[in-house]
């Protein structure tokens, strides 16, 4: 018998055997010589915790988080309906039991415990929508997976992941002009979801647009539909430190902001995977947003090294040498990118940045509208433009632009509200820039000491009139 099958006897046996009492049997362990320590370790813990407390519904949680790190889906499913019984109110347990049944193909199952976990709780993580929607899909129920998806992105707006459920119900419907929509939806919030770019190559592919298609798939390579939630990225440090689980783990801390977290276990990963480029990417980067400047340089000169025209490492890099105020460098490589992608309207908005950080803001704004052009869907460009519009004292077009931005909607209201106002003011509107400021205190993105700045001029300005 090999350790692995062992091991799932072991855990099998730690599922079943104690009674429904409340008081527990006793239940002899036999050991099991050639584990992984890490593995045997944590064995030992989550036996000798269900033995002391049979009736921890956390107990039989955690040998169950156990369980399904190291696919061992039988023992885990067990774990998880003794947690489920114990602690009927939880939604962890029967979250997690319907995870592992999605994981192995059996969809209806799954959905009975995902709805189960809904009925838990009146707060429902928008990571539960999504994976009842993709159950849905999964068994062919296009009108309810679309309903899901649609209550992730009303549960979390500023999540890209629900776009992309709707996306794959498009491309279901042969609707391929729709999945191209609601790509772009999520991309514009989450630019580094490689397996939005997988979608839009599929949909690209149908339309006939082969170069485009062609262009997405390879920067997608391998990517799988991920979502990201608190409860199984814990299971990452539970497994036997395969490559996806240590990458979602460190690439769940970089997403959520834990940054300099994610530092340490992407070096690891990079140690054991030095032809990565996608490991090294985000470490570069990583090291980039802590402040660790020479580190991030020869990261990124390892990446331009092997990849010296690659979009992705170009734009990180640039965002680089522009957190770092070096514009030369930054101009040197929005050449290439521009050259190799004449149509990326990241590209000319990082231009834009270049610009703005050189002093030259009517060239800063061109750029911006060059952006925009080629990529309306992106609600920071329509900030960008109006912020610069502010400095060149254009106030009709500022007025215009912060309007058009909130029309549109997105996650930086506070920013455009605050840039309306100022607008506002400047044309001697001032009841129209009080009515702004009042929208901008509660919205998103808000700048409080903007603000304040903002309602100090406006109460001036009364005075004088």
């Amino acid at each position: 018998m090999t350790a692995r099958a062992a091991l799932a006897l072991l855990l099998g046996a730690c599922a079943c055997t104690p009674d429904t009492s409340g008081k527990g049997a006793p239940v002899a362990f036999d050991p099991l010589p050639g584990l992984d320590p890490v593995i045997a370790r944590a064995v030992e813990d989550a036996r000798r915790a269900v033995l002391e407390s049979p009736d921890d519904a956390s107990a039989w949680g955690d040998l169950g988080n156990l369980c399904q790190a190291n696919d061992l889906a039988p023992s885990a499913l067990q774990a998880y309906a003794r947690a489920t019984a114990l602690a009927p109110d939880d939604p962890r347990w029967p979250y997690l039991s319907g995870v592992v049944h999605d994981g192995a193909g059996d969809h209806d199952a799954a959905l009975a415990d995902y709805q189960r976990a809904r009925a838990c709780s009146t707060h429902v993580h928008p990571a539960l929508f999504w994976r009842i929607g993709n159950a849905w899909l999964a068994t062919g129920q296009l009108d309810r997976a679309e309903e899901s998806f649609r209550e992730a992105l009303a549960a979390a707006p500023g999540d890209h992941a629900g776009w992309f459920g709707l996306a794959r119900v498009c491309l279901e419907r042969d609707d391929a002009a729709g999945a191209v929509d609601a790509v772009r939806s999520g991309l514009a919030l989450e630019p580094r979801a490689l397996y939005g770019h997988a979608l839009l190559g599929d949909a690209y592919r149908r339309l006939g647009r082969w170069e485009d298609a062609r262009r997405e798939l390879e920067l997608a390579g391998d990517a799988a539909p991920l979502y990201r939630d608190d409860w199984t990225d814990e299971l990452g440090r539970l497994s036997r430190g395969s490559f996806q689980s240590r990458w979602l783990r460190a690439s769940g801390l970089y997403e959520h902001g834990a940054i300099g977290k994610a530092i340490a276990p992407l070096e690891e990963l990079h140690g054991d995977y030095l032809v990565n480029p996608t490991v090294l990417k985000l470490l570069a980067e990583a090291y980039s947003r802590t402040g660790r400047s020479l580190r991030a340089d020869e990261a990124f000169a390892s990446l331009l090294a092997r990849q010296p025209e690659d979009r992705q490492t170009l734009t990180a890099w640039i965002e680089h040498t522009l957190r770092t105020h070096r514009p030369e460098l930054a101009r040197q490589a929005l050449d290439v990118l521009l050259a190799t992608n004449p149509e990326d309207g990241r590209a000319f908005f990082l231009e834009g940045a270049l610009n703005e950080a050189i002093d030259k803001p009517a060239a800063a704004l061109d750029s911006y509208r060059s952006s925009f052009r080629h990529d309306q869907r992106n609600p920071g460009t329509r900030l960008a433009i109006g912020r610069v519009e502010l400095e060149l004292r254009r106030w009709d077009d500022a007025r215009a632009t912060f309007e058009a931005a909130l029309e549109a909607g997105g996650q930086k209201a506070g920013e455009a509200y605050q840039g309306l106002a100022r607008a506002r003011l400047m044309l001697g509107d001032l009841d129209g820039a009080e009515e702004a400021l009042a929208s901008a205190r509660d919205a998103p993105g808000a700048d409080a000491r903007a603000i304040e700045r903002l309602e100090r001029t406006l109460r001036q300005r009364r005075r004088d009139r």
